[in-house]
Parts: structure tokens; C-alpha cells; sequence
């Protein structure tokens, strides 16, 4: 059952705690040439708790079917999952009049890898201040890590199409213990992302002339295409990074011009790889070229989680001229708060000349939670104009752990696990910016 209410946080039988998030995922968020810089109507901006700042979706049209993700603290023993909303863009009466707000939403609770816990639709006032929508969960049992909203419908705005949410808060009545320092730290997280911004912002505005890629801003289209196609492009580059890691002498990654920023959407991409000629590349005893353990801080400056975050030096592939055909590296990070989780990548990049061509990445993730596995590997393919990346494509192969119910095990003395993939290719093209 969903109730929805407007004003404070409600007395309830249950005590409800807010959770934070470092920071959130869209399906699409505006770009607009006048705000190419600073950007904010990224989804990030529905966490800093400033109605001046908004997200705005991105799509073509009122924002219809368009989605906001916010990742929490992945908790079990929920009874109730209560979301604050301030509907629309709440800078002034004016902007909330002019933009258009959602009306009717689904709003879906659901484990950190995508399953379906409880949801619930509810409709919104396009209003200033804060709305509630408390929605239930079946089951004690279950852990909610994700809150998804989707725009069902929107009250039309009087100049714009551009459909917002100023501001969304999570709050959880739930018996497991809550840790306000955890929640505290990934609050800090999202203040600082909101500080790098405006960095950022001043960045891009003077941005050197060795910026690799044509814009500052890139937008994704998603095309169709088959397993076989996919498994084609990726099987010579498995092969090359099998034969990278049979290689014993490592290399340094010092970079005097490494990136500052990367474009949105393509903010998953390393830094310092783009151009071979900005490399040391001396020959070197140490494996590692970052190595931070660091163990949970609690003092009266903050606390902070235990984390590992390991990168090494390169292994090289060489062309029969001897001129580098391939960098390989490999990258472990962990955190630990109420469940450790993270990830091992392996990387291998190929070079023409002193450009980077096309990269490939294997990753291993672990949720810390039962179907948080999966395995991803990643290809992307750099096209250049006037010596700057002007577009970008990704082909992908996902593959997700999924448990098998006891009661179809073939072995009774293991756990059953299986691996669905999904097949994608992705283009990013510059939009404005």
C-alpha cells in the first residue's frame, strides 16, 4: 500500500533513518550549450539537498518512461522505504512554472543487482516543498540497495518541456542496524563531486590544447546488434591480453599530461592513456605504480571505510618494428561499510602511432551480496578528427550471476550458479559542449 503525504517526515510505529548516496544514475540528463560547463542537471544533483540544482532528463519529448536510480546502503530487514521528493525545479516559483515536473511515478525498491523487491505508483503535486511516497516491503528477508524512479506522466511546464527533480531523499524504517557514520561519509562523497564541479567547470572552460576528445559533453545511442558480433570483436583482443600477461618486465605509467576531466558519459575511461608520448615507460622492479590499503578511520575529523585500491605498471606488446602496439595493466579496488564490495579489472590498450585506438577491459565485480556478481568485458573504439576523439563505440558482453533455487539443483552439495549475458553496442557522440 502507498500513501502519499506532503510536509514533514511523518510519526510512524516504525523509526525511520536516512540513508545517502555518493551518487546517481539516469537513463538520459540534459546538456544545454549555455550550462555546457558547469552541467547541473546531472542526476548527482537530486542528492545535495539544494533546490536550486536539478536533474533533468535528457529525452526527446516530456521525459515519458525516463528513470532515476539511486544506489543506498544495501539493507535487509525493511518494513517501509520512505522517498522525499521535491517535484519539479524548485530554484523558484517561476523555474517550477516553466518547467515541466513528473505526475504520475513507479517507484521500484530493488537489490543491489536489479531484482525486483517491492514497487509502487503514486502521483506527484507539481508543487514547492517537499512530497512524500512511502512504499511497503513484502518481506524482511529481502535487501533493498536500489530505489528506482520512473516519469509515468508530467504536468506540462509553460515554456519547457524539460521534465525535473530538484531534490529525492531516502529514508528506511528498518530493524538492522543503522550506521550514521557510513552514511555520513557517502554525504561527503556527493559534496565533494559537487565542489570537484564547479573545478571541473573552470576546467573545461579553458581546457588545454591537448584535450583528446572533440567535446566536453557526449550523449549514447544504443544500436542493436547480435552475440556473434559482439564475441567476433572481442575474441582477438582476449587472445592479445593472454599473451600480454605471460610478459615479465613491467613499465612505468608516470604521465606528465594526464587528463583532468573526462566528457560525461564517458567518465569510466582512464586518464592517463591517450597518447603514448606523454608515458615514462621506463623499465622498472615495481609491479605496482598505486598501492593504498587503508584501514577504518573513526576520530572526531570523520570516519572513513576500510578500502584497497591497487593499479600496476604496464606490460607492453611491440610491433616487428619495435614500436608499442599495447600497454596492459591490471586494477583491484575494495570498500568496505555494511558489506565489502568491488572489483579486479584487467586492461589492455592498443596504439597506432602515438594514439590510443581502442581499449579493452575485463572486469570482475562482486556486490557482496548473493547476485551481485558479474563478469563484463568492454571494447571501445576511439575514431579521430584533427587528432581528437570525435566518437566513441563500445561493444560489450555483460554477464550477470543468477542463483538457481535449491529445488532445481542437480548437485545438492553445491551452489548452483549461472551466468545470463547480454549483448550491447553503444555509439557517444558529442553533443552540446
Amino acid at each position: 500500500m502507498l500513501v502519499l503525504f506532503f510536509g514533514g517526515l511523518l510519526a510512524h510505529a516504525g523509526e525511520f533513518k536516512q540513508l545517502h548516496a555518493a551518487g546517481a544514475e539516469s537513463s538520459s540528463f540534459l546538456k544545454s550549450s549555455w550550462n555546457k560547463y558547469n552541467e547541473n542537471y546531472h542526476p548527482n544533483y537530486v542528492l545535495d539537498d539544494n533546490p536550486k540544482t536539478a536533474w533533468v532528463e535528457g529525452a526527446e519529448g516530456n521525459g515519458e518512461t525516463e528513470k532515476i536510480v539511486v544506489p543506498i546502503s544495501s539493507v535487509d530487514k525493511v518494513a517501509h522505504v520512505l522517498v522525499k521528493i521535491r517535484n519539479g525545479y524548485q530554484k523558484s516559483k517561476g523555474l517550477l512554472r516553466a518547467n515541466s515536473a513528473p505526475k504520475d511515478v513507479t517507484i521500484r525498491l530493488l537489490t543491489r543487482a536489479g531484482v525486483e523487491v517491492s514497487q509502487s505508483k503514486a502521483s506527484l503535486e507539481k508543487q514547492m516543498g517537499w512530497q512524500e511516497v512511502k512504499v511497503a516491503v513484502p518481506s524482511l528477508d529481502k535487501r533493498v540497495g536500489l530505489v528506482e524512479l520512473t516519469i509515468d506522466s508530467v504536468h506540462a511546464g509553460s515554456k519547457y518541456k524539460d521534465t525535473c527533480i530538484s531534490d529525492m531523499e531516502v529514508w528506511i524504517d528498518s530493524q538492522s542496524e543503522y550506521k550514521p557514520m557510513v552514511e555520513t561519509h557517502k554525504k561527503d562523497k556527493l559534496l565533494a563531486w559537487v565542489s570537484n564541479r564547479v573545478a571541473d567547470a573552470k576546467y573545461f572552460a579553458n581546457k588545454p590544447k591537448e584535450y583528446p576528445f572533440v567535446a566536453t559533453q557526449f550523449s549514447e545511442k544504443w544500436k542493436d546488434i547480435s552475440k556473434e558480433a559482439v564475441e567476433k570483436r572481442l575474441a582477438p583482443f582476449e587472445a592479445r591480453m593472454k599473451e600480454a600477461q605471460q610478459k615479465k618486465v613491467y613499465y612505468s605509467r608516470e604521465n606528465k599530461n594526464k587528463v583532468r576531466t573526462m566528457p560525461d558519459y564517458l567518465h569510466m575511461l582512464p586518464k592517463d592513456l591517450w597518447r603514448l608520448s606523454d608515458l615514462a615507460l621506463f623499465e622498472t622492479k615495481k609491479k605496482h605504480a598505486i598501492f593504498k590499503e587503508t584501514k577504518e578511520i573513526d576520530n572526531e575529523e570523520g570516519w572513513s571505510p576500510p578500502s584497497k585500491d591497487i593499479v600496476t605498471n604496464f606490460f607492453r606488446l611491440t610491433n616487428a618494428d619495435g614500436s608499442i602496439s599495447h600497454l596492459y595493466y591490471e586494477a583491484e579496488n575494495w570498500t568496505c561499510e555494511r558489506t565489502c564490495y568491488g572489483y579486479t579489472k584487467n586492461v589492455l590498450a592498443r596504439y597506432e602511432g602515438d594514439r590510443l585506438v581502442q581499449l579493452f577491459e575485463y572486469r570482475v565485480d562482486d556486490g557482496g551480496e548473493p547476485e551481485s556478481g558479474a563478469k563484463l568485458s568492454d571494447l571501445y573504439t576511439f575514431h579521430y578528427k584533427n587528432d581528437k576523439v570525435e566518437r566513441v563505440e563500445l561493444f560489450q558482453r555483460h554477464s550477470r550471476e543468477t542463483w538457481i533455487p535449491q529445488s532445481e539443483w542437480q548437485n545438492p552439495d553445491a551452489e548452483e550458479v549461472i551466468w545470463k549475458s547480454d549483448f550491447g553496442h553503444v555509439e557517444f557522440i558529442p553533443s552540446a559542449g
